[in-house]
This record gives structure tokens, sequence and C-alpha cells, in this order.
């Protein structure tokens, strides 16, 4: 019966000893999740911020395309102008031409 005790106590030492490592390695991996859940939210925290420049990226190509169209626009009405700005010119040379003749004549006819 002696032999018994000594070896139930035996077995509880050991048991207790497993129970232990078992605890340590429950601590180590409550630690370890800990850990990886601060990891998973900053990765969450720079997934949010990416979709958000993602955003602000797509937003800045609408509005550089936008400035294009606007800048096209702006080109073509200017050579339109230049264009009228031309034909204007050309008109008033004409013009003054003209004029310039009939003043030749009207002198001319003056000394007649």
């Amino acid at each position: 019966s002696r032999e018994h005790a000594e070896s139930a106590k035996r077995e509880l030492t050991a048991t207790k000893q497993q129970l232990a490592t078992v605890q340590t390695k429950l601590d180590a991996a409550d630690k370890e999740n800990e850990e990886l859940k601060t990891v998973n939210k900053k990765q969450r925290d720079q997934i949010k911020e990416t979709v958000g420049l993602r955003g602000k990226l797509r937003q800045a190509e609408n509005d550089l395309s936008r400035i294009r169209d606007s800048l096209k626009l702006v080109i073509e009405q200017r050579n339109e102008a230049s264009h009228s700005l031309q034909n204007l010119r050309k008109e008033n040379r004409e013009t003054t031409t003209s004029l310039e003749k009939q003043v030749e004549k009207l002198s001319s006819s003056d000394y007649d």
C-alpha cells in the first residue's frame, strides 16, 4: 500500500509537470495570438488606408480627365479665335488697300 501511495504521488507529480508544461504552451499561444491580432489590426488599417488612397487617386484621375477635356476645349476655342483674327486681319488689309485706292482715285480726280 505504501508503494501504491508513492506510485500515485509520482504520477501526480508527473501530471503536475505535464499541466505546467501545457499551461506554459497555452500562455505562449495566447501571447502569439495577441501579437497576431495586433499585426492583423495593422494590416486592416493599412488596407483601409490603401482603399482610401485608391479612392483619392481615382478622384484625381477623374479631375485630370475633366481638366484635359477643358483644356482641349480652350485650345479649340483659341484656334477658332486665331483663325477668326487671321480672317479679320485679311479683311482689314483688303479694306485698307481698297480705301487707299479710292483715296488715290479721289486725289487724282481732284487734280483733274
